[in-house]
């Protein structure tokens, strides 16, 4: 299996990064309160599956997570950006971790 250069990998984790972000403050101008409520529904998530097709897109997605929190923190939910963010993290590495395994 071939590896990806470092600047291939770094532009497709930005490219996913500035689309989870896109999505998200698109989806909270469209529905306001969605992407920010206590139970949170972003439509943004559903990039997670990218995961399973590179690993760039596990920092990517968390680096979106973070930069969409970054626009509620005024909100008082800087426990989310951390523990969001954390759990985007856990949540793409585990399915890229088995994904590998099950090829």
């Amino acid at each position: 299996m071939k590896t990806q250069s470092p600047v291939r990998t770094l532009a497709q984790a930005g490219l996913i990064a500035a689309m989870y972000a896109a999505l998200t403050y698109a989806q909270n101008l469209l529905l306001p309160g969605t992407t920010s409520a206590a139970v949170q529904f972003r439509v943004s998530e559903a990039l997670n599956v990218l995961a399973l097709f590179t690993p760039a897109a596990i920092p990517g997605l968390t680096l979106g997570c973070v930069l969409s929190n970054l626009v509620n923190i005024g909100a008082g939910l800087p426990l989310d950006m951390i523990f969001g963010s954390l759990a985007t993290l856990g949540a793409t590495g585990c399915m890229s971790v088995s994904y590998t395994h099950l090829r």
